[in-house]
């Protein structure tokens, strides 16, 4: 493990799928620069910048923090918030990287790694990208690394421990990731890479943070009146007011109502594509190597669940289960000799390009793949 680190890895890179996802996700990342740029949006940015103006209230803790640092230096909120956005979901690109380089692999890998359902989920749907789970997926990222290389960097742990405080104290999703971060601790217990005492800690510190991050996220929900103080802090640094219509405003707003209205009709809709996300996967042999990660994976979905009851964002749910399972895969395929089934160029090129997950089931085509775009654009160029 870490053999690519030292001589040949910008080749393995550029040899790889990697350099496809690279491609892919630095037009994500111009596209939401030019969103920042015009103003940020109300959903991406908006999220990072709920703020503790109007007392305390559930998603404040980083606002508070940007804002802080906003005033105090005289910087631009919107950029502050940018730069650690980029910065976290970097983090969590160049691991999962290291992860997918740590051993040879076939080509049917790059159905994990280019998945619609995985990174590319934003490239897809550019509402899906830049949102608070990216900071769980930075810290879990991290502890896969180090269980991959067998080797324990307390200042990589430590760090890793501090995103998923301060993830969990900024938005409960992030809480309810809780069983992924015990099963990876397990695991790198399993493997004399933390020692018993520290292991016991962790796994405390994991279930304290989310228990304490769902009770803020219950017992703090929020009103008009955090709503207003929040937009007028946020105003006063020079942002426009239309930041507020998007994740702001929805802290008063409860959606539950709405969605389990529909919630027969959006199990008909995202069903298909979270089986198609699911298929490399389940046609792996993983669970005949870990049956336990079966297990975990079905706890892990458990505790994601009542998102599916409460938002909207069924899309986006399936992408944070499948991010965490995705990269479980990954790590445990470095000592696991994991393998697929043959499959062919055109069968893996058709999965990969025919089908995509929107974060709404109205902000997109279940079919709108990357096939099927270029195919219109060749439509708009020569029809």
């Amino acid at each position: 493990m870490g053999a690519y680190m030292k001589h040949g890895w910008l080749r393995q890179i550029w040899c790889s799928p990697l350099i496809l996802l690279f491609a892919c996700l630095f037009a994500v990342f111009v596209h939401y620069f030019n969103e920042v740029t015009a103003g940020g949006d109300p959903w991406k940015t908006g999220d990072w910048l709920i703020n503790y103006r109007g007392g305390f209230v559930r998603r404040g803790a980083l606002g508070e923090i940007f804002l802080l640092l906003s005033e105090t230096f005289n910087l631009k909120l919107l950029w502050v918030t940018f730069l650690f956005q980029v910065g976290v979901y970097s983090i969590a690109i160049y691991y999962v990287a290291r992860l997918y380089l740590a051993v040879s692999r076939t080509k049917e890998w790059s159905l994990v790694l280019l998945s619609p359902a995985f990174f590319l989920f934003a490239f897809y749907d550019y509402l899906g990208g830049f949102r608070k789970e990216i900071i769980a997926f930075a810290a879990f990222s991290i502890l896969a690394d180090q269980y991959a290389r067998s080797r324990l960097s307390w200042l990589k742990l430590f760090f890793s421990y501090f995103l998923y405080f301060i993830g969990c104290m900024s938005h409960e999703l992030i809480a309810l990731t809780c069983p992924f971060f015990l099963y990876i601790t397990y695991l790198l217990r399993q493997k004399d890479i933390l020692s018993v005492t520290i292991a016991k800690i962790s796994y405390l510190f994991f279930v304290v943070n989310a228990v304490t991050g769902v009770w803020i996220g219950i017992r703090f929900y929020g009103d008009g009146t955090f709503v207003k103080a929040i937009c007028n802090s946020i105003i006063g640094q020079g942002v426009s007011p239309n930041i507020c219509l998007g994740s702001i405003d929805s802290l008063s707003i409860r959606y539950a109502d709405g969605v389990l209205s529909k919630i027969g009709h959006f199990v008909w809709v995202y069903l298909p594509v979270f089986a198609l996300a699911l298929t490399p996967v389940l046609v792996s042999d993983w669970f005949k190597h870990d049956r336990r990660s079966f297990a975990v994976l079905g706890v892990g979905f458990f505790c994601l669940s009542p998102l599916f009851l409460v938002a909207y964002d069924w899309g986006r749910w399936i992408h944070i289960f499948l991010f965490f399972t995705t990269v479980l895969f990954l790590a445990q395929s470095v000592y696991m000799p994991i393998r697929f089934p043959k499959i062919s160029s055109v069968v893996l090129i058709f999965y990969l390009t025919l089908w995509m997950i929107p974060t709404l089931y109205a902000s997109g085509n279940m079919t709108n793949g990357f096939f099927w775009r270029f195919v219109s654009i060749l439509k708009r160029l020569f029809g």
